[in-house]
Order: C-alpha cells, then structure tokens, then sequence
C-alpha cells in the first residue's frame, strides 16, 4: 500500500549504494524490473539488499563495493 511516510525512507540518500553504471543499467535494472513484477503477481514479496566486498573508489572519491546482493 502507498504510504508517504516509506516512500520518503526510501529516497533517502542514507538509503543507496553506489554502482557502477554497466551493473545499475542493465542487470540491477532488470532485476528490479524482475521484483517488481513479482510484488504484483504474489501481492507482496519481500526483499532484502545489500553490498558486501572490496570498495573501489571512482569519480569524486567516490565509494563502489565489490559485491550487490538481492535476496527476494
């Protein structure tokens, strides 16, 4: 259910991890596509995400961890 108050927690800049773009635009995105898809088929799914692994630094200094994880 749409809820403002989540909807703010999620777009929090405490709430994201850098990725390198070859990840976030093609399998990260349809992976979320995949989840999404998933939510709307079962009516709920949960989902659990996380980075782990060496951290690379890019562009600005910028941190990159090694590793993303989904668990759905």
């Amino acid at each position: 259910d749409y809820n403002i108050t989540i909807q703010k927690e999620t777009f929090l800049l405490s709430n994201i991890t850098p990725q390198y773009p070859k990840l976030n635009r093609y399998f990260w995105s349809r992976l979320e596509y995949l989840v999404r898809d998933t939510a709307v088929l079962y009516k709920r799914v949960e989902v659990i995400t996380g980075s782990c692994g060496e951290i690379t630094k890019i562009g600005n200094n910028v941190s990159v961890p090694k590793y993303f994880f989904k668990i759905i």
